[in-house]
Parts: C-alpha cells; structure tokens; sequence
C-alpha cells in the first residue's frame, strides 16, 4: 500500500520525490523500493527524522499507530501531509505543529 502511496505522490506533485521511509519489515522496505529505488530506507521513523533527509512526511499506519507517529513527526520540523477525523487528535497536531520552521499539519 505504502508503495502504491509512493509513486502517487511522485506522479501527482511536481518536483515531488520521495527520498527516504521507514519500516520495520524489510520485505515490505523490498516492495517498497521498487516504485522509488533511490529511497533510502530506515528501520524506524525516529532514525529516519533524526537523519533530517526529509522536509514532509506522509504517514501511512494503521490508525491506532498514527498519533504518535504524527505527533513525533511534527515535533521533529517536519511538514505532515494528513488528515485525521479525530478532533481531539487535529487539535494536538495543529498544536505540535506550530514551530518556528513553519512546519504544519494539512
């Protein structure tokens, strides 16, 4: 599904290119290098923000996962391309997102 994300976002938005993801299961990092062979894979979205290779993110985890995956993200500078239906959960993100990089959840 990631993979499939992937190349749509690469397709959809000019100058778009996807460098860098993480994920646990290397034969889903497999799967996934194959619609972006020059992303760099990392085994957990800390390491991968720590790497400061990214300026967005798009998070693609099972729901129970999400939020403090999204949270994290944001606290990192990191530009989140999300939604949530949870207000509570909206109202958090907006919040960690007000940094001063500019960095925001959309």
């Amino acid at each position: 599904m990631a993979a499939r994300h992937a190349a749509a976002i690469q397709r959809a938005v000019a100058g778009a290119r996807v460098v860098a993801f993480a994920d646990l299961d290397m034969r889903a990092q497999e799967a996934f290098q194959q619609p972006c062979p020059e992303a760099k894979p990392y085994s957990s979205l800390t390491v991968l923000l720590e790497s400061k290779s990214i300026d967005t993110i798009h998070i693609r985890t099972p729901p129970a996962a999400y939020e403090n995956l999204a949270i994290e993200a944001l606290e990192a500078g990191c530009h989140n391309y999300e939604t949530t239906t949870n207000r509570q959960l909206a109202d958090q993100m907006l919040a960690s997102g007000a940094d001063p990089a500019g960095k925001r959840a959309s």
